[in-house]
């Protein structure tokens, strides 16, 4: 599959939340999920990779090929 068709896992890091989501080739967002942002941040980097994670499996059982990731931090 070409690289312009793939999907991408775009990670959003605000200060109350942080959604997680893959935005397809076409612009469609799927598989949106989200965890509070903690202020302890060993906790708070576990939580992120077990959302990303779930993230990926729900994307890869669709089969959604992913081209890379986006992060966006506030």
């Amino acid at each position: 599959m070409p690289l312009q068709d793939r999907s991408v896992l775009c990670v959003d890091i605000g200060g109350t939340s942080t959604k997680v989501a893959v935005v397809t080739a076409t612009g469609e967002l799927t598989f949106p999920d989200s965890i509070p942002t903690q202020p302890h941040a060993e906790f708070y980097f576990e939580q992120l990779c077990r959302l990303i994670e779930r993230t990926m499996e729900a994307a890869r059982s669709a089969p959604v090929e992913l081209a890379g990731i986006g992060v966006a931090v506030a």
